[in-house]
């Protein structure tokens, strides 16, 4: 794209591909020697917190917003393994996708911090897990939030 601002970018292990989050809220694969996007964008559910990239499987892991979210990474793009909805009150995510999860340090009122171990799901099929009341609520805000932004951006 003409124009994209940059908010974190990754490289693979390989040292072939990068992985960028921008502040449109999108994630973009690169081939790091033709400087080419790869496949088509992924479009977060807000703007991205942190991003970690692993070899073992070659992947990158997102934070955004309550969101933790799995992708592997292939010549044609981005593949989604998993999203997770995280606690509300999770203040540091630090994942190990070679274990397939993520610790996660929650912050629980009139207590000491506490640390959740979270399952990042299996890479064989795409896998969102969380509270059924509230991922039903964030998804209908991310459908909303998906109708804006196809509004404002044309489609993009």
């Amino acid at each position: 794209p003409p124009e994209y601002n940059v908010r974190y970018a990754v490289a693979a292990a390989d040292d072939k591909l990068l992985v960028s989050a921008g502040e449109d809220n999108r994630l973009i694969l690169w081939d790091i020697a033709t400087r080419q996007q790869l496949g088509e964008p992924a479009l977060l559910p807000g703007r991205a917190d942190n991003l970690w990239a692993f070899s073992n499987p070659n992947q990158v892991v997102l934070r955004s917003g309550h969101w933790l979210q799995r992708y592997g990474l292939s010549p044609l793009g981005l593949v989604p393994h998993s999203s997770v909805l995280l606690p509300e009150a999770t203040a540091v995510v630090q994942p190990d996708p070679s274990a397939g999860i993520a610790n996660v340090l929650v912050e629980v009122a009139s207590l000491r911090p506490m640390v959740q171990e979270i399952s990042l799901g299996s890479s064989e099929y795409p896998m969102l897990t969380g509270e059924p009341a509230v991922l039903l609520d964030e998804w209908r805000k991310r459908l909303a939030y998906d109708d804006v932004f196809a509004e404002q951006t044309g489609g993009l």
